[in-house]
């Protein structure tokens, strides 16, 4: 199954978008600011089912870096598709 790797995930056009990636079957990788931000994002999806998050500041060449070497070392889930919202 395909992967959707989603930053901004926690706005309001990201969590449309995980939501229409939800409806269309595919698990997503959602890139978060922090785990209160994971946890509204969950409340307001009513599921964590097929949804990584990792924590991140996209902002960052750090932060886009430590996304890239968690998938490589295989401890996040590998994507095909990119959405960015905000």
């Amino acid at each position: 199954m395909e992967t959707v790797l989603i930053v901004g995930a926690t706005g309001n056009i990201g969590t449309a978008a995980l939501m229409g990636a939800l409806r269309a079957g595919r698990n997503m990788l959602a890139v978060v600011r922090n785990s209160a931000s994971a946890d509204k994002l969950f409340q307001n999806l009513g599921t964590k089912d097929g949804i990584a998050t990792i924590e991140a500041d996209i902002l960052s060449d750090n932060g886009v870096q430590s996304v890239v070497d968690r998938v490589k070392e295989g401890k996040l889930p590998a994507f095909q598709h990119v959405y960015a919202a905000g």
